[in-house]
Formats: C-alpha cells, sequence, structure tokens
C-alpha cells in the first residue's frame, strides 16, 4: 500500500490564465502573477489500496457526488498508467474550516493550525501504516 500527503495553500492570480497554448500537457498561453495565502491550506492525501474496488474520495469526512469521484478517478488513471500500476485508491482532503465546524464552538480553525492538529493525525496515520 502506498501513500502520500500533500500541503496546499489557497492561491490568488493577479494576472490571469488566459488558456493551454497546449491543452494535452495543460502549457498556459501566458505568463501569471499570483500570491499563494500561508495563513488558510488544506492536507489531501491518497492512499493505493489493493484491497479496493474502485477509487473512493472522502472530502471533510464526507463523500461527495459520483460525479465528483469521476474527474478525480480520470486524474488518477493518469498516475496509475504513469506508474505502471492498476491499484484503486482513496483519497481524502481535511482542512482546518472544516474540522472547526464539525467540532464543539469553541474549537477555532486558528486553534486547529496553531496545535497542529491535522499534521499530528497524519502523522498518527502513517505510523499506524508502517508499524
Amino acid at each position: 500500500m502506498t501513500t502520500a500527503t500533500a500541503l496546499a495553500h489557497p492561491n490568488i492570480a493577479f494576472i490571469k490564465y488566459w488558456g493551454d497554448i497546449d491543452s494535452e500537457i495543460h502549457l498556459p498561453t501566458n505568463g501569471s502573477i499570483s500570491m499563494n495565502l500561508d495563513c488558510l491550506y488544506s492536507h489531501t492525501t491518497v492512499k493505493f489500496d489493493p484491497e479496493l474496488e474502485k477509487d473512493k474520495l472522502i472530502i471533510g469526512g464526507e463523500v461527495p457526488p459520483e460525479n465528483a469521484v469521476a474527474r478525480v478517478s480520470l486524474f488518477l488513471d493518469r498516475v496509475r498508467y504513469l506508474a505502471g500500476i492498476s491499484t484503486f485508491a482513496q483519497l481524502g482532503k481535511q482542512d482546518a474550516e472544516h474540522l472547526a465546524r464539525t467540532m464543539r464552538a469553541d474549537v477555532t480553525a486558528q486553534r486547529i493550525r496553531r496545535d497542529r492538529w491535522i499534521e499530528q493525525a497524519q502523522e498518527l496515520s502513517r505510523r499506524d501504516v508502517h508499524e
């Protein structure tokens, strides 16, 4: 079983994207100027699991509509092709704002980020996978 986790910050574009010069590899027609916000982020984990019969997607603890899963599966098909594997994957996305909304009122997104709750949970999940 192979697992990978990524941290992503929102990006604000000041000079916008105007299309692709090469749509197959998504090479943009023009350069852009943008800024990332370090105070906001989300964590996404993908786990290729031979026990799965199809790709699974969980966002903020909930299963999204099937069309969202289909879009992710199309991307994963490319990853599988490049990696030379056929194993299905489970993707999970969690952000501090969603986690704060699902907990008690005194738990804020700032506290979740400050105390590194998501990172701690991910570290524990990696230990479970590797031990």
